[in-house]
């Protein structure tokens, strides 16, 4: 297979992500970070790390559901925009704290990043959804 091949394979990017949100997740669950940061603040102001952990690992299970049954890719769809959500909530705290906090702004772009592939990751799995109603191969 080419490698160009592999790298259009919205199956593969989800996967990918699913790797990482799971990573994150166990980590915000078994070693919440140290809140000491305004970023930190600004993340868990409403939302502890811990329950950030758990939405990570539901929208991992929410994406592996949606790729194994053809009928619920609905899942995968709203576990991709569940974690769109979160990373760009991380991403948005991140670059506001940079700015107004004069913090660093390292990790940023990693999660803004990582919430853009989950919105692609989204559009592929509607994009199949869309195919599985019109009675296409899904």
């Amino acid at each position: 297979m080419q490698v160009r091949a592999i790298l259009a394979n919205g199956k593969f990017w989800s996967g990918i992500l699913c790797a990482a949100s799971f990573s994150r997740g166990t980590a915000y669950l078994e070693r919440p970070p140290d809140v000491i940061t305004l970023a930190g603040k600004a993340i868990e102001a409403y939302i502890p790390y811990r329950v950030w952990g758990i939405l990570l690992i539901v929208t991992v299970g929410l994406i592996i559901l949606g790729h194994l049954m053809p009928r619920l890719r609905w899942a995968g769809v709203a576990g991709h925009i569940i974690s769109v959500f979160a990373y760009g909530t991380f991403g948005l705290s991140l670059g506001i704290a940079s700015v107004v906090g004069d913090q660093s702004w390292a990790n940023t772009g990693l999660f803004l990043v990582g919430a853009t592939l989950h919105f692609a990751c989204a559009v592929f799995f509607a994009d199949e959804v869309s195919r599985h109603r019109q009675g296409g191969t899904a």
